[in-house]
C-alpha cells in the first residue's frame, strides 16, 4: 500500500516479494501490459483502495509510528 493507492510495479527482482500480494503486477519490460492495467483502473475508477487507504492512515499516526519504533530499538538491543 502505498499512501492508500493501488501499486503496480514491475515483477522483477525482490519487488513481488515487497509487494506482498498488494497492487497490480506486470512483466518487466512489457509497455503493453502496463497500459492495459492502468486502461483498466482509470477505467474502473479504482485507483483509491478504501483498506490501503485506511491503513496508511493507521501508520501515519505518531502512535502507531512510536510503536514500530520501540520495536526495533527493542529488536536492535
Amino acid at each position: 500500500q502505498a499512501c492508500g493507492r493501488i501499486m503496480i510495479a514491475s515483477a522483477s527482482g525482490a519487488i513481488p516479494e515487497v509487494m506482498d500480494g498488494q497492487g497490480h503486477l506486470v512483466p518487466e519490460g512489457d509497455a503493453t501490459a502496463l497500459a492495459d492495467t492502468l486502461r483498466d483502473l482509470l477505467t474502473r475508477g479504482q485507483f483509491g483502495d478504501p483498506a490501503a487507504a485506511a491503513s496508511a492512515r493507521k501508520l501515519r499516526s505518531i502512535g502507531r509510528q512510536a510503536e514500530i519504533l520501540d520495536t526495533y530499538l527493542h529488536e536492535a538491543a
